[in-house]
C-alpha cells in the first residue's frame, strides 16, 4: 500500500518526468494492485491550487481520465 502526497498526484498526472524512476515504479505497482491511497486533503489542496490559479489543467474534466490513460 502506498499513500501519495499532493505533489506526487500532480506530477504523475501532469508532469510524470518529475518523478524518479523509483517513485514511478512504486506508484505504478501500487496502482496496478489497487493499493494506492490519495488523502482527501490532497484533493482539497489541488482544488485550491486550481482556484488560486497556481495550477492550470488544460484538459477538460471529462477528458482527463481518458487523456491520462493514453500517456
Amino acid at each position: 500500500m502506498v499513500t501519495v502526497d499532493t505533489h506526487i498526484i500532480i506530477w504523475e498526472a501532469l508532469e510524470p518526468e518529475n518523478l524518479s524512476k523509483k517513485a514511478k515504479f512504486a506508484f505504478d505497482k501500487a496502482n496496478e494492485s489497487s493499493s494506492i491511497i490519495f488523502c482527501d486533503i490532497s484533493l482539497w489542496e489541488i482544488s485550491m491550487l486550481i482556484t488560486k490559479k497556481r495550477l492550470e489543467i488544460e484538459i477538460p474534466f471529462l477528458g482527463f481520465n481518458a487523456h491520462n490513460k493514453e500517456l
